[in-house]
This record gives C-alpha cells, structure tokens and sequence, in this order.
C-alpha cells in the first residue's frame, strides 16, 4: 500500500491510499482540511493512516490527529490530556509517529510535550522539559521538543530531539536519542546533536547531523 496525495490546481488536496495499484481517496472529517505540514502522514502494515488536519473555519494551526482504518471512515483522535492550548483554546496536536500495534505517537509545539495513545483510551505522557539529557556539549536542563520530527518503533520507543532552551548554550545544542518511558539516552554529542530520522525495533536510529546522515548501530554512530 501507498499513502500519497493528488493535487487538483486551486480546487482541492486530496489523500489517496493506493492498494497494489489501486486509488482510493481518504474521506476527510466534516469541516477539516489538510495541513499541508510535511512529516505527519503515516501508513502501517496493518493499513491504519495518520494525518494532521486543521479545521476549515479556523483558528490558524489547531492542528488535530486524525486516523483511518477504512478511507471511507475517518476518526478525530480524542483531545489528549494536560494539553496546552492554541490560539482560540483549540488543542494543538500533531501526529509524530505511528507503530505497527496501531499506537500514535502525538506532539504539540506549543507545549513541547508528547504522547503516546494506545489506539483505545490510553495516553502516555513524556514531558519533555522535566527530562535530564546528559553528554558531551549539553549544557543545561532546560530542553524541549525540537521541529525535527520523532518517530515511534513497534515497541513504543521513541526517536526524539530536544533543543536547549538556554539562550547561554551554543548555536544548534540539541540532543536526539531514545525515549523509553520517562528514561532519555542522548546518542549523538552536541552541540550540532543532529535530528532523528527514524527508529527501528532494535533502537538503531537514522540521524540527520546538519549535511550529512549517519547511522547509530545501538552503541555507535556511523557515517554513510
């Protein structure tokens, strides 16, 4: 299956998941559009697709998660809890990973947070600020979720980068590694720590440093 989107000039966007060759274009929820936001489209083995959506009337970047299990039948993931709000009080949540158990992975810039739902009526909650990352160049404990995206393995693992939020930390300090719980382990030094790219269910990442890609192996980052 192939998850893609189809341009009609100046009158829609449409989803369309292709099934061995076959278009079917996704029914959006009453009142929602496409965000047009790259990174936050997901497919899994099982045919469950992730897209973030913003409602037609507003307000700017209220970001919901909305899932599919049939193209004809979409769900607004529930609103997940301690969520900060955007403008107008709107929740603002974008998805940032989806696993093949059907678990999203759910992120908000305003707030720097995520959250993992379980499908059903489960969230789990990664504040990211009250973590500890620790290594070489981070220089202090005041970190939030970066615009890089995170990723979610079959194993509720996540791929995650934080950036400092202090303003005395040197240009680009940030620091991408595993999020397992509430338990952070940093696999690139900083500053310039790169940005996550994807997880597997063996905790080998993908890393983007700056021009280049490299590849952690589970002890070791390697160059491409």
């Amino acid at each position: 299956q192939v998850l893609g989107y189809a341009f009609v000039p100046f009158v829609e966007t449409r989803a369309v998941l292709w099934t061995n060759g076959v278009p079917q274009s996704l029914t959006f929820p009453a009142g929602y559009t496409l965000t047009g936001e790259p990174g936050h489209q997901f497919l899994n083995d099982s045919g469950r697709v992730v897209l973030a959506m913003l409602p037609e009337a507003g307000p700017q970047y209220a970001y919901r998660t909305v899932y599919w299990d049939d193209p004809a039948s979409p769900h607004i993931v529930p609103v997940a809890p301690n969520t900060c709000g955007a403008a107008g009080g709107i929740a603002q949540e974008l998805p940032w990973g989806l696993n093949n158990a059907g678990h999203v992975l759910i992120g908000s810039y305003v707030c720097g947070n995520l959250w993992r739902w379980d499908g059903l009526d489960e969230f789990d909650f990664h504040n990211l600020v009250s973590l500890t990352p620790m290594g070489p160049g981070l220089c202090a404990n005041i970190y939030t979720l970066r615009a890089n995206h995170s990723h979610l393995s079959d194993i509720d693992h996540v791929a995650v980068e934080f950036g400092s939020l202090d303003p005395g930390c040197p240009t680009y300090t940030n620091a991408s590694g595993i999020l397992v719980g509430s338990s952070f382990t940093p696999v690139m030094p900083a500053p310039n720590g790169g940005g996550a790219f994807d997880i597997n269910s063996h905790d080998q990442l993908l890393v983007d440093v700056l021009t280049s890609t490299k590849y952690w192996d589970g002890s070791a980052t390697v160059d491409f």
